[in-house]
């Protein structure tokens, strides 16, 4: 997945060198549990990837995490829980928007969303792109599936859906369990 820029030959007219850069990859942030189980998640992964951040402005993120300002894309706040289905599929398109216009813009190779809501606006601007998406449910998740795992099973918006418990495996179609952040 590793992708080959070619440098610019030097000025002695030499043979031009190539560049390694690592894949990019948008990661889904949000404060309390989420904020703990993504980073956790990523522990492993930044290394292989050139990771940012996409997270709620509304989120006192800047507050919380002044370190990973620099990189992360703030996004108006969406809530798939509101009352009205109209207003829903209007937050929804709008958030995907965004994310799309961020998944263009920043080149990037590939999403994960770790949990939260946030991982559905993302996962279909993800598809939109034509990028993989990976998401990890929740580790509170033991026996019933969250709204935003049971909306993205729906829409068959993951490329691979990771539970962390055995018997969540049963919760989801295409659900693997390859361990947990704990």
């Amino acid at each position: 997945m590793n992708s080959e820029h070619p440098k610019p030959a030097d000025e002695h007219g030499g043979a031009a060198k190539s560049i390694v850069c690592r894949p990019r990859l948008l990661v889904t942030l949000f404060s309390g549990g989420f904020y703990w189980e993504t980073q956790r998640v990523i522990e492993g992964l930044q290394y292989d990837f050139d990771i940012r951040f996409v997270t709620l402005s509304g989120v006192a993120s800047q507050k919380l995490w002044p370190a990973l300002a620099p990189y992360c894309f703030y996004v108006a706040s969406y809530d798939f829980r509101r009352r009205s289905w109209i207003r829903n599929l209007g937050s929804l398109m709008r958030a995907t928007w965004q994310k799309y216009a961020i998944l263009r813009n920043g080149r990037f190779d590939g999403a994960l969303g770790v949990g939260v809501n946030l991982s559905v606006p993302l996962a279909i601007a993800a598809k939109l792109r034509g990028l993989p998406f990976v998401f990890v449910e929740s580790v509170s998740r033991v026996t019933r599936p969250s709204l935003t795992g049971r909306l993205l099973s729906l829409l068959n918006a993951t490329d691979r859906l990771y539970v962390q418990w055995p018997e969540a495996t049963r919760m989801y179609r295409k659900a693997r369990y390859e361990g947990s952040v704990l």
